[in-house]
């Protein structure tokens, strides 16, 4: 059991380290290690910090609508029920 958990730590260890080497390479400097951060990494607009989305539910108005709907389908069955009887 143990040994299974060391050959999965290893292989985790291994993958991070190939995904950092893919990246950025061996820099000798750090310079250079900057330079190839910023030429293999992109940040999408959402990390850039280049929009804010709110959503806000206007509450009298779903209030409104909801009320003009049970109307409509009161006033519908009302008239339904009078065409009935008639």
């Amino acid at each position: 059991m143990a040994n299974n958990l060391k050959f999965k730590i290893l292989a985790i260890v291994i993958v991070i380290l190939v995904c950092i080497y893919g990246i950025v390479g061996l820099p000798k400097s750090t310079a250079e290690l900057a330079a190839n951060w910023r030429r293999n990494i992109h940040l999408g607009l959402d990390l850039k910090g280049g929009s804010q989305l709110v959503l806000q539910v206007q509450i009298q108005d779903a209030f409104k609508a909801e009320a003009d709907s049970v109307i409509q389908r009161l006033k519908d069955e009302l008239g339904k029920a009078r065409g009935g009887a008639a």
